[in-house]
């Protein structure tokens, strides 16, 4: 039964008559966020939000029950009532449908509490009976510590005061109050709009206070951006052509309309200086002070500052609270009761304070016009701050001619080029200078775009408007040929800034072309003295690699000669000095036909004797020949190739020489028991081919040089190891001619890695050439001719 009950889309719940529960389907649990173990066994009126009697359940067919969820919501259910028997014991089955939902004091005040806007309660003693917790934090308070405390608990003591007046106001009126006020909050001060009303009980006394208040900072921000911008429009638009007496003028009308207005006893506008930290009066209308007074008020004392005078809000107050003014006595005597402040400011700029007089016998408006005063404060703002500008601007426009005709002096009589250049590259204003350097006239300049004079090779360099755009101050200093009106180009070491404003370019120039000639022939010259250096190096390792071999072969001689004067020389001794005599003849023989190939290149006479052949097996075939002498050093040798076989045109004795030059320097440089391999692989473009050692390795500096004709690592190399070092060279060139390059990559103490490419071509109609596998002595004549400076033979 309770499988099929589970089927069911209704909810359904089973109790005893003791109300305990027996059983809920899974949709009621579901709907109810519980589990059959948070639920079973437990009673229902456990779970009912109004408690319930078991027997008056049982006698309705139908009643509307209220259910907590587990999240403690309520949810009505209308319930049909049956009574049937449930594992064989009578029951009562409650068969639920939900109709509504109902929600609690504590859903409502969740809901308060999420809204941005302060709401609170009073009794008619002004005790808090009720606060959300937007109000709370406008009080820095938790809200259950707001109830049951009064203004004065909770507030600033100015703050609380003011509440207090406004509450007694509403309760005596029996009216709602709007108003708005300024309060600090976390160190800022907000403008908040409050609401507050009175609830009255059956005999018509008022019984609670009610209120809501919101922010209305960013509105009031918004409303005075518009407003100045209006004000910018329409009435700075209108005064630019007046004079300063218009402008003055109009101010004048401006106060007498005010005065009207307002019916007050005097109005009064003060300018501030805050050099002379005195505010001064600037016109009056009405009532003054005194006569006798100099019409300044001074804000360098403790009491009256301009910082004091910033901190108190704009408005209409009593006589006795502007006691910090030094015309407070003669107000006062004067029979002064009420006084309207008003600051004149400009965003930051303070300019000056509107006082507004009332006497005993004038009473102040009814309505606080403070908002329409302070747009007037503003309006008058925007005129002295023009007043102001008007005279800032003469005197700025004198300072900048006589810039300007300073410049202009500067500019003639600079030592150095010195012009302004548009961004289409036309110059607008050009020195003397420009003239006397390039040749042209000045009238030519003008009309001469620059970039047309820039050396072909110069105007990749130049930058385009957009890129000093992105940075206005950036600055660029190069080194560009000009054509001057000889039709020679003249160096110049041009600075320029771009300026934003003015779309255009502040240029500088010097000539340097002597500089730069003799910067070039001193480059000439250290280029001349390096070669010469390289070559004396060169030939003197040469003469070195000659003397040897012929000094080892004369010794050796001379020794064979005095053993057969002696009589004494035997099989081991001949074969020893014909072996020595034989080697040092190959490293002769080697150092000749590098020194005759070398140069057959470098005059055009030397020829590639090309024909089609497999790579692969050339290069595997001079490989394995050299194996037997890298065993005698204990070296483990590898070749290793992707293909087996790929056919291009080449000279085989060429390949041969490059890769037996390049494995005898892999030997020389590779200690024992070192490693040493050659790779093949093949991309259907090209062949590459890779010799790679584990040996000392070259020098990052000295990897560029290598390769020169009489480029050379270092001497202490050259010394440890027998060699001429004009193997490398020979190498590139062979490589080259085959329309290949060779590369190395290298790193002291871990190895070098020599790679050559060679393209693939075929000579066409021509048959592959099969290399003669008898040819293996050739290959060993080859190695020992390439092997002679390091092994004995």
């Amino acid at each position: 039964m309770k499988r099929i009950f589970n089927k069911l889309n209704g909810d359904i719940i089973i109790i005893n008559n003791k109300g305990d529960i027996l059983f809920c389907n899974e949709v009621f649990l579901k709907k109810l966020g519980y589990k059959q173990d948070d639920i079973i066994k437990n009673n229902i009126n456990n779970i009912l939000y109004n408690r319930e009697d078991i027997d008056y359940i049982k006698k309705e067919n139908n009643i509307d029950l209220l259910f907590y969820k587990k999240t403690k919501e309520i949810v009505r259910f209308n319930c049909d009532i049956i009574i049937d028997f449930f594992e064989e014991k009578e029951s009562i089955f409650i068969l639920c449908k939900e109709v509504s939902k109902s929600y609690t004091i504590e859903d409502l005040e969740n809901l308060l509490d999420n809204i941005p806007i302060g709401l609170w309660i009073k009794d008619i003693d002004g005790k808090y009976l009720y606060s959300n917790s937007y109000l709370a934090g406008l009080a820095n308070k938790e809200k259950e510590k707001m109830v049951g405390n009064y203004d004065i608990d909770n507030f600033k003591d100015e703050y609380a005061y003011l509440y207090k007046e406004v509450d007694e106001e509403i309760i005596n009126t029996k009216k709602p109050r709007l108003l708005e006020e300024i309060i600090r909050v976390n160190g800022m001060d907000r403008e908040f709009e409050t609401y507050k009303a009175p609830i009255l009980g059956k005999n018509e006394d008022v019984v609670y206070t009610v209120g809501a208040t919101r922010d209305i900072s960013l509105r009031k921000k918004i409303e005075e951006q518009v407003f100045n911008n209006h004000n910018q429009i329409s009435t700075l638009h209108n005064i630019l052509n007046r004079s300063n007496r218009d402008i003055k003028g109009l101010l004048e009308n401006v106060c007498d309309e005010l005065l009207k207005s307002l019916s007050s006893d005097g109005i009064s506008i003060w300018l501030y200086d805050k050099d002379k930290k005195e505010l001064k009066l600037y016109i009056r209308r009405g009532y003054f002070a005194s006569s006798l007074h100099e019409g300044i008020i001074k804000l360098d004392t403790d009491k009256m500052r301009w910082e004091l005078l910033n901190e108190i809000s704009d408005g209409l107050k009593g006589i006795s609270e502007v006691s910090y003014m030094d015309i407070y006595e003669e107000m006062k005597s004067d029979g002064v009761k009420y006084l309207g402040i008003y600051k004149i400011k400009l965003r930051d700029d303070n300019i000056g304070i509107l006082t507004i007089p009332y006497n005993d016998d004038n009473q102040p408006p009814e309505y606080d016009q403070s908002n329409f005063i302070k747009a007037i404060c503003s309006q008058m703002a925007i005129l002295i701050k023009n007043l102001k500008l008007t005279d800032e601007i003469k005197i700025e426009n004198n300072k900048r001619s006589n810039t300007e005709r300073e410049l202009a002096l500067f500019l003639e009589t600079a030592v150095d080029l010195v012009g302004v250049i548009g961004e289409d590259g036309y110059f607008k204003k050009a020195n003397s200078k420009w003239s006397e350097v390039l040749g042209w006239t000045e009238e030519e300049l003008m009309n001469i775009n620059l970039k047309n004079l820039l050396h072909p090779e110069d105007r990749k360099k130049v930058l385009q408007v957009k890129d000093f755009k992105e940075g206005s101050k950036f600055r660029k200093n190069v080194k560009y040929r000009y054509l001057n009106k000889s039709g020679k180009y003249t160096w110049l070491y041009i600075g320029s800034k771009y300026v934003e404003e003015k779309k255009h370019f502040l240029v500088t120039g010097r000539d340097i072309t002597k500089e730069m000639y003799a910067e070039e022939q001193t480059k000439k010259l250290e280029k001349v003295i390096e070669i010469e250096s390289l070559k004396n190096e060169f030939f003197s390792n040469i003469s070195h690699e000659f003397k040897t071999p012929l000094n080892i072969i004369l010794g050796s001689m001379q020794l064979l000669n005095q053993s057969i004067d002696k009589n004494s020389i035997t099989t081991e001794k001949l074969i020893n000095h014909i072996n020595t005599i034989k080697q040092n003849s190959y490293r002769l023989l080697r150092l000749v036909n590098n020194l005759i190939d070398i140069s057959k290149i470098e005059t055009g006479y030397y020829e590639l004797q090309l024909s089609n052949n497999n790579i692969v097996s050339i290069i595997e075939d001079i490989t394995l020949s050299v194996v037997n002498y890298v065993e005698c050093k204990n070296i483990n040798l590898i070749f290793d190739t992707d293909t087996e076989c790929e056919i291009l045109a080449c000279d085989p004795d060429k390949i041969e020489r490059v890769m037996l030059n390049l494995l005898s320097n892999a030997i020389k440089y590779t200690g024992e028991y070192g490693e040493i391999i050659v790779s093949l692989k093949s991309d259907n473009k090209k062949v590459i081919v890779s010799v790679k050692d584990n040996g000392t390795g070259i020098p990052k500096d000295k990897i560029g040089i290598i390769f020169d004709r009489f480029g050379q690592v270092n001497d202490a190399l050259i010394k440890r190891r027998e060699g001429s070092g004009i193997g490398l060279s020979l190498v590139k060139s062979l490589v080259e001619m085959h329309g290949g390059s060779i590369r190395v990559e290298s790193e002291v103490n871990i190895g070098s890695e020599f790679i050559f490419e060679i393209p693939i071509s075929l000579i066409e109609d021509e048959e592959v050439t099969i290399l003669d596998k008898n040819l293996r002595g050739s290959q060993i004549e080859k190695c020992n001719i390439e092997f002679s400076d390091i092994y004995n033979i």
